[in-house]
């Protein structure tokens, strides 16, 4: 297929996240990503950034949440150790 025929409508496709395409948007990524053009690698490249950026943003949420866990505990184990003084 020519690349101008199917970029042809599919500015939506690469717009959204994969997860959130429908079937027909669907089909039309993997058609898009098959033909390998400097467009869909770009599109490629976003949507590894932008699951990087996803990932980042859970890891910091989860230090924060054992950070806090952790400062409970140290704070539990101080007073159990000083009632049995």
């Amino acid at each position: 297929m020519l690349p101008a025929i199917v970029l042809t409508g599919s500015r939506w496709c690469l717009l959204k996240r994969p997860e959130s395409c429908t079937e027909k948007q669907a089909v039309k990524l993997k058609e898009l990503v098959a033909i390998n053009l400097k467009t869909v690698r770009a599109y490629i490249r976003s949507s590894v950034l932008s699951a990087t950026a996803d990932l980042l943003c859970l890891s910091r949420l989860w230090i924060q949440r054992l950070d806090s866990m952790l400062q409970s505990l140290i704070a539990l184990y101080f007073v159990t150790f000083a009632a049995r003084l």
